[in-house]
């Protein structure tokens, strides 16, 4: 349109601008590139130095699995190592209860003694103890008087009970809030991906077609197609940016639940036969 005439110059040198710009932009990406690299390889305990295996295309567009709040709960009641560790805190303070009401109770102790004659020898001609020297038994009572010391030890079993039990509570309560701000982030994700993928790409697309055609027949101006060109864009970068969040709340609720929610649980006794070579056909 230049060249003939049908645009003027300062709208060229504007698509010339944005042409750098977008170059510029471009080029800042692939410098980052080997920085990501990097900090992912030190992430996982490698060399930072060494080759960044990216995620394959297929694993972010795969269909997200369908997840119930309700269920990852449940999950995390029952999984979670950390409240399987303060379940045991509990079940320690509770011994240690036990422990303390023991000293109500009186301690036996019973044992045997062999008597030794006075000035008899202790050992026989076979060098073994002789069997000649009579045997006593001793029982041993020792009862307990100290009741002040006593209760005050069931009463201190008793506090690290309660105490125990609070911080298993509170950490039960962190977790849940915790799982279910990351199902809600999950859920999110899955709602502007669906909305850009669904409505606001497909939209844009046909704006940029229609401006395009208006451009070629002298109705539009050029940085009205850049400018289409640049929403679209930033909608395809939205979709990848909920695909990415997506994933990354899908790894923290699999952390939380301690179990893979990618793949559903086949039921338990239930083994998947082979298919033989005569059912194939």
């Amino acid at each position: 349109r230049y060249t003939t005439a049908a645009a003027d110059q300062p709208s060229l040198l504007r698509v010339q601008a944005e042409v750098g710009k977008m170059e510029t932009e471009l080029a800042s990406m692939k410098a980052m590139k080997p920085v990501l690299a990097a900090r992912l390889n030190v992430a996982v305990g490698r060399s930072p130095n060494a080759p960044a295996v990216w995620p394959s295309p297929s694993t972010a567009t795969a269909e997200s699995p369908a997840l119930e709040e309700k269920n990852l709960l449940a999950a995390l009641a029952e999984n979670s190592p950390e409240l399987h560790a303060a379940r045991e805190m509990v079940k320690a303070a509770e011994a240690g209860r036990r422990k303390a009401k023991a000293g109500y109770l009186p301690m036996f102790m019973v044992g045997t003694r062999q008597m030794r004659m006075e000035g008899g020898p202790p050992m026989g001609e076979d060098g073994r103890p002789r069997d000649d020297y009579p045997v006593e038994a001793m029982i041993e009572m020792t009862l307990p008087f100290n009741y002040v010391k006593n209760n005050a030890a069931v009463r201190e079993a008793e506090a690290t009970i309660r105490q125990a039990e609070k911080e298993q509570e509170a950490l039960a309560n962190k977790l849940s809030a915790d799982l279910k701000e990351a199902f809600y982030y999950y859920q999110d994700a899955n709602r502007r991906l669906s909305l850009t993928q669904e409505t606001l790409i497909p939209k844009q697309e046909q704006a940029l077609q229609s401006l395009r055609k208006s451009f070629v027949g002298g109705q539009a101006e050029y940085m009205d197609v850049v400018d289409a060109q640049r929403n679209l864009l930033a909608f395809r970068v939205m979709a990848e940016r909920a695909r990415a969040d997506r994933l990354i709340r899908l790894g923290e609720l699999e952390m939380m639940a301690a179990r893979n929610l990618r793949k559903p649980a086949e039921p338990a006794g239930v083994k998947t036969a082979p298919i033989q070579e005569g059912e194939a056909k």
